[in-house]
């Protein structure tokens, strides 16, 4: 594995332009790419074989096929599992894996599909948790000083304090105030995020949101990975 791994997220809004998404991955050149919301398998499969991706891909049943979740990484020994079709897949590459993430936005949903995620946390170094979230935590995530209750996600606050994960934004950024979602008619907050478990803690080297054409921005994270297998 590379010494440095640069991983990407964002959620496209099923944008037929994913976002802008292809001019992002020439800018940034990300090992893995986790996307959420994609208009269809088609334009994601399209995008990976253009830009030298393997791509996997699920939808969740029984809804519109215009919200795909996919996964695409150029990295070798990649596999891809899914854990809730259409909104968790888990993610293995050599040593380290991820949980690509698109939690539900309604509250009662979300703390049950946190939940459900659960067991697939346990391991030698637990999985990166990246993706949209849906909620925030804490008010400086969020455009008003005070977080609203149906924002917030017990289930998810319960993961990090567990499984002592770190925000890996936070790590270099403690106290900037940044959001990745923009829509009009909604408050602007920080929906798109990662979290990384204690082994990693201290290896983000970049962590950033780049403006896109969706309404979301996308979030890159840089990880140190030397000496980590």
């Amino acid at each position: 594995m590379a010494s440095i791994v640069t991983l990407l997220t964002l959620n496209t809004n099923k944008r037929a332009d994913l976002g802008g998404l292809a001019s992002i991955i020439k800018e940034t050149k990300p090992h893995v790419i986790f996307i959420q919301e994609a208009l269809s398998y088609n334009l994601v499969s399209s995008l990976a074989s253009a830009s030298g991706y393997s791509c996997w891909a699920s939808t969740l049943p029984g809804i519109r096929r215009d919200r795909t979740l996919a996964v695409l990484s150029r990295l070798p020994h990649t596999a891809v599992q899914e854990v809730v079709p259409g909104q968790a897949q888990l993610v293995t590459v050599e040593g380290l894996s991820f949980i690509n993430i698109h939690a539900p936005s309604i509250k009662t949903e979300s703390n049950a599909f946190f939940t459900s995620i659960r067991p697939h946390l346990s391991s030698p170094i637990a999985p990166v948790l990246i993706g949209d979230f849906n909620c925030c935590l804490f008010p400086i995530d969020y455009g008003l000083p005070i977080l609203p209750r149906h924002y917030r996600s017990a289930s998810l606050l319960s993961i990090i304090q567990d499984f002592l994960y770190t925000d890996s934004f936070r790590t270099l950024h403690p106290a900037a105030v940044s959001f990745s979602f923009h829509r009009r008619g909604n408050e602007p907050s920080r929906l798109d995020r990662a979290y990384i478990p204690p082994l990693l803690e201290s290896r983000p080297r970049v962590a950033r949101y780049i403006p896109t054409t969706s309404d979301h921005h996308a979030y890159l994270l840089r990880l140190e990975t030397a000496g980590l297998a």
